[in-house]
């Protein structure tokens, strides 16, 4: 088990860029990414998902969500952490609705989205709820 940084500690973090990132960039082609900043307080909404928060520099976009499973390495002071890359554990579930349109829910690592207009709005909806019963 990797233990992460404190929040306050600046690092620097390398994380794999998807194949599809790495396709639509027309200006970075790497299959790396460097980010630099300080360790940012998760959440309350965020519990569900294993990711890392850091701050960007940047006041209309204070931090960045990492997904953990994406980091590579993570650097602060003199240390390097080694991070391994597991992939993430997804499972889609099928879900009719009200109307009797089938909406896909996602679940990803633990946390869930769907592809309904109540989740886009709310994040959350009735077919997360759904899947969660079962």
């Amino acid at each position: 088990m990797t233990v992460l940084p404190k929040v306050g500690e600046e690092v620097t973090v390398v994380c794999k860029r998807s194949d599809l990132e790495r396709k639509v960039s027309l200006v970075h082609s790497s299959k790396y990414q460097t980010f630099y900043g300080t360790i940012y307080p998760t959440q309350s909404w965020q519990k569900a998902r294993k990711s890392l928060n850091l701050t960007t520099g940047n006041n209309f976009f204070p931090w960045r969500e990492i997904p953990l499973h994406t980091i590579v390495s993570i650097t602060h002071g003199n240390n390097t952490i080694k991070v391994k890359i597991e992939k993430p554990h997804k499972k889609i579930y099928k879900v009719k609705g009200s109307t009797g349109t089938i909406y896909n829910v996602l679940k990803s690592n633990g946390a869930f989205s769907c592809d309904c207009i109540g989740f886009k709005f709310h994040g959350n909806c009735k077919h997360i709820k759904a899947v969660n019963k079962t």
